[in-house]
C-alpha cells in the first residue's frame, strides 16, 4: 500500500485575520463617523482603498463615472485613423477575437459599434477552439482574404501575433491590434511587438494610467475613442453613453476574466451591473432568465451581482468555446429577436451540463493519477489522451485549488484508437497559485515547448509527446527555486474577528456597499468563534451542508457549499469556528443573516479536550489510569465496523474526527472510545491499522467473519481491569 507521506494530499489551511494599531482603529472610527457607518464596514474600506484614510474611504464608497481618457493609450490614434479610414471607404472589416467571455463580449461589443457607425459590411471571425486553437492562424487569416476583408481587427488576442500579421500584411490585408495580455519579450527582456498599430495597456511605452483592463476593457476604451473622433465630444461625454448602451458587456467580460475590481474596472462593472436590471440586449434578458431565474416581469428583479456573472453565467458562455463554437454566443448578444435569443440562451445551458459531466469525468480521472503520484514535485503535470482539451483548464483550476499548487493538464486528444507517437502535439491548459508566475514558469521551460502563452495565474501551451518528460522535469525545477513550503500552505485570508451579534441586518446591508465585489475586492470574510452546532441537515444528496450555530444567545443559519455532509468532522454538540461570508436571505417575505462557511474547525477549547483524550488514552496503554466511562461497549465495535464496511476508502486514509462524527446515528463516538476501538480490534485481527497523525490513520478490513469475543482481547480486558481499580 502506498505511503501517505508520498502522496499527494490537501494542504493545511491557516486562517490569517487582519488587525489594526492603535492609530489605524483612530482613523477607521473617524471613516466610520464620517461616512456614517459601523466601525466593522469602515475598517473593510480602510483596508480595501490601500490604509489611505478618510478621502479613499469617501472616494471608494460614492464614486460616480470614473473614467480615463482613451486617447491615453499608446497607438489610440493610429487604430482609430486606421478604422475611420475604412469607415469612409466603406471596407470590409472583421473583428477577430478570442473564444472565452472576455473574446465573446469584445467581439459583440465591437460589432454592434461599427455596424451602428456605418460599417454595413462587417464580419467577425472567432476560431474554434479544437479545429482552430487560441490566436490568430494562417488558416483564419486565409479565410478573411476569401470574405474580402481588407482590415482585422483583433480583440483580446494578437499582441504576440508577429508572423501571423506579416502573413496577412502579404495577402494585402492591414490588422489593427487591442489586446491586454502580456507582450513578447527579447532575451534581454526587451518589448516585441507585432509590426502593426497596438493598443495594450501592458505595453512598456503605453501611458495609460490602469493597466488591468480585460479585452473587453481596452475595446471599449476604443470605441470611445472613435466616438470622441465621430461625435466630437470629451471622453466623459463618450464614456458615459457608451457605457450606459454597452455596460452589461464590459461587465460580463471583465468579471468573467478575473480582473481586478478597482478604479476603472469597478466602475464599468458597477454601471454593468446596474443595465442587468433591464438589459439593454434581448440576449442578456434572455441568458438572465433561463439560467439565473431572473424574472424581469417581476416588481423587484432580484440582487444581481458580479458572483452571479462568475458563477452562472460565465460558465455557459464559456462552455459554447470549449465544447463547441463561440459564435453562437456572439449570435445570442447581437441577437434583436426575443424568440430566437431564448433558443440560444437555452442551448448555452445544455452544452454548459455537457461540460459539467466531462468536467466531472475528467477531474475524477486526474485525481485517480494524482493518488498513485510521488509527492516531490512543486507542479501537477498530468496528460491524457483522452481528455477534451476544452475543459482541462477548469480541471487544472480545481486540482490547483484543492491541493495549493500549480497544475497543468495535457490533452492528446485525437489519439484514441491509434498507437501514440512521439510527435503528437498535446495542448495543455495550467492554474497556478501565488508565488508562481505560470508565464514566466512555461519560458523557463520554453525549450521543451511549442508554444505558450497566457496571464501569471493561466496559461496555455502545445508539447510534444517525447519532450513531456523533459517539460516535467524543467518546470518542477524551476518551481522549486521559487515556491517556497509555507506558500504550500492554503492561506485563508480574514478581513475580522466578529460576533454573531454584530453580523445583524443593518451590518450586512452595510456590506452591500462595497460592492461589486471580484477580484483585488473579494466579498468579506470573517472568523467567528466558539460556535455551537445545534442542527446539521444535508442539502442536495449530501453534497452540501446545512447548519444550525449558535453562542448561546443568538442562533444562525449557516451553508457550506461543497462540504460532503458524509466527510463532515463534526457533529451536533460540537464547539467549533468558522471562516465564512454573510449574506440577507429573504424567504417567504422574511429576511434574515445567513453565513457562508467556507471553512470551520473545532475551537480551541475542543482542540484541547481532543489532546487531553489522546494523551490520556497514551498515559492508559502504558498503565496510566483510565475511567471506566472511557471503555468502548459491545455497541461501540459494532457501530466503528459497520462505517468502515459502508465507507471504504481506496487509498485507506480515514479521519478520526469523521468517523467519532459518522459511526453513530445522531450521538458522536467519543475519540479516546474510537482510539480503543481501533487497536483493539487490530489486536483481534478485524482491521490492520496505524496511527499516521494527529488527525488521520491508515485501515484496511481483514474480511475477517462471524463473531468476535472482545474478552479474548488482552488490551481490552488490561483497560477494563484498570478503570474497575
Amino acid at each position: 500500500m502506498q505511503s501517505l507521506k508520498k502522496s499527494y494530499k490537501q494542504p493545511k489551511r491557516v486562517w490569517a485575520c487582519s488587525e489594526h494599531s492603535l492609530e489605524e482603529n483612530e482613523i477607521i472610527e473617524r471613516i466610520a463617523k464620517s461616512l456614517g457607518i459601523r466601525s466593522v464596514t469602515a475598517g473593510l474600506i480602510y483596508d480595501r482603498t490601500g490604509k489611505a484614510g478618510i478621502e479613499a474611504a469617501n472616494a471608494f464608497i460614492r464614486e460616480g463615472d470614473y473614467y480615463h481618457d482613451p486617447f491615453l493609450m499608446k497607438d489610440m490614434s493610429l487604430v482609430c485613423d486606421r478604422i475611420l479610414k475604412a469607415i469612409a471607404k466603406h471596407e470590409k472589416v472583421t473583428v477577430y477575437g478570442d473564444y472565452d467571455v472576455d473574446g465573446v463580449t469584445s467581439v459583440s461589443m465591437l460589432l454592434m459599434y461599427l455596424r451602428s457607425r456605418g460599417l454595413e459590411d462587417c464580419m467577425y471571425y472567432i476560431p474554434c477552439r479544437i479545429g482552430e486553437g487560441y490566436g490568430l492562424s494562417r488558416m483564419a487569416i486565409d479565410k478573411v482574404r476569401d470574405s474580402g476583408s481588407t482590415l482585422i481587427i483583433t480583440v483580446d488576442t494578437g499582441i504576440t501575433a508577429f508572423e501571423e500579421i506579416e502573413y496577412a500584411k502579404k495577402l494585402g490585408i492591414d490588422t489593427v491590434v487591442t489586446d491586454h495580455h502580456e507582450c513578447s519579450r527579447s532575451i534581454d527582456s526587451h518589448m516585441i511587438l507585432p509590426d502593426a498599430p497596438c493598443i495594450d495597456p501592458k505595453r512598456d511605452d503605453c501611458t495609460y494610467p490602469f493597466k488591468e483592463l480585460a479585452g473587453v476593457g481596452v475595446a471599449f476604451k476604443l470605441i470611445c475613442a472613435l466616438e470622441m473622433r465621430i461625435s466630437k465630444t470629451d471622453f466623459e461625454t463618450a464614456s458615459k453613453a457608451l457605457a450606459d448602451k454597452f455596460g452589461e458587456l464590459v461587465a460580463i467580460g471583465t468579471v468573467a476574466d478575473v480582473m481586478p475590481l478597482v478604479d476603472e474596472n469597478r466602475t464599468i462593472v458597477k454601471k454593468g451591473l446596474e443595465n442587468m436590471r433591464s438589459p439593454r440586449f434581448v440576449g442578456t434578458r434572455e441568458l438572465l432568465g433561463v439560467c439565473a431565474g431572473v424574472d424581469y416581469a417581476a416588481e423587484n428583479i432580484k440582487k444581481l451581482t458580479a458572483s452571479l456573472i462568475s458563477f452562472t453565467l460565465a460558465p455557459r458562455i464559456n462552455a459554447v468555446g470549449r465544447m463547441s463554437n463561440a459564435s453562437e454566443a456572439v449570435e445570442l448578444f447581437i441577437s434583436d429577436n426575443s424568440a430566437d435569443a431564448a433558443d440560444r440562451a437555452a442551448m448555452l445551458c445544455s452544452i454548459n451540463t455537457l461540460r459539467q459531466q466531462e468536467e466531472n469525468k475528467i477531474l475524477d480521472e486526474a485525481l485517480e493519477k494524482i493518488s498513485q503520484a510521488e509527492s516531490g514535485d512543486r507542479v501537477i503535470v498530468l496528460d491524457s489522451d483522452t481528455w477534451h482539451h476544452g475543459v482541462v483548464g477548469i480541471v487544472a483550476s480545481r486540482i490547483s485549488e484543492r491541493y495549493a499548487l500549480p497544475c497543468i493538464l495535457i490533452s492528446f486528444e485525437g489519439n484514441t484508437g491509434k498507437e501514440a507517437g512521439e510527435n503528437d502535439i498535446g495542448k495543455g491548459s495550467g492554474r497556478s497559485i501565488k508565488g508562481l508566475d505560470l508565464v514566466k514558469a512555461l519560458d523557463a521551460s520554453r525549450d521543451t515547448l511549442v508554444k505558450f502563452g497566457g496571464h501569471e495565474l493561466a496559461a496555455g501551451l502545445s508539447v510534444e509527446r517525447s519532450r513531456l518528460e523533459e517539460f516535467k522535469k524543467k518546470i518542477n525545477e524551476y518551481a522549486k527555486t521559487v515556491i517556497s513550503d509555507i506558500e504550500l500552505e492554503q492561506r485563508l485570508e480574514a478581513d475580522a474577528k466578529i460576533k454573531i451579534e454584530e453580523l445583524d441586518r443593518e451590518q450586512i446591508e452595510e456590506l452591500y456597499m462595497l460592492e461589486p465585489y471580484g477580484q483585488s475586492n473579494p466579498a468579506p470574510r470573517f472568523i467567528i468563534e466558539s460556535l455551537k452546532v445545534d442542527e446539521i441537515y444535508p442539502l442536495k444528496e449530501g453534497k452540501h451542508v446545512k447548519l444550525s450555530l449558535s453562542d448561546g444567545r443568538r442562533s444562525v443559519t449557516a451553508l457550506w457549499f461543497g462540504m460532503n455532509y458524509a466527510d463532515m468532522e463534526f457533529a451536533v454538540g460540537d464547539v467549533i469556528d468558522v471562516y465564512a461570508g454573510a449574506e440577507l436571505n429573504e424567504f417567504m417575505g422574511k429576511v434574515s443573516v445567513q453565513l457562508h462557511i467556507k471553512d470551520a474547525k473545532l475551537s480551541r477549547e475542543s482542540e484541547e479536550k481532543l489532546a487531553f483524550e489522546e494523551s490520556t488514552y497514551k498515559a492508559a496503554l502504558h498503565g496510566g489510569e483510565i475511567s471506566y466511562d472511557m471503555i468502548p461497549s459491545r455497541d461501540d465495535f459494532a457501530a466503528v465496523y459497520r462505517y468502515l464496511r459502508s465507507n471504504v476508502n481506496e487509498n485507506g486514509i480515514y479521519n478520526y474526527n469523521v468517523i467519532c462524527a459518522h459511526a453513530r446515528l445522531k450521538q458522536k463516538l467519543e475519540y479516546i472510545k474510537l482510539r480503543a476501538v481501533l487497536d483493539i480490534m487490530c489486536e483481534l485481527s478485524l482491521i490492520s491499522y496505524f496511527a499516521i497523525d494527529e488527525k488521520y490513520c491508515r485501515i484496511e478490513l481483514s474480511g475477517r467473519p462471524g463473531k468476535v469475543d472482545l474478552e479474548s482481547s488482552e488490551l481490552f480486558m488490561t483497560l477494563k481491569r484498570r478503570a474497575n481499580k
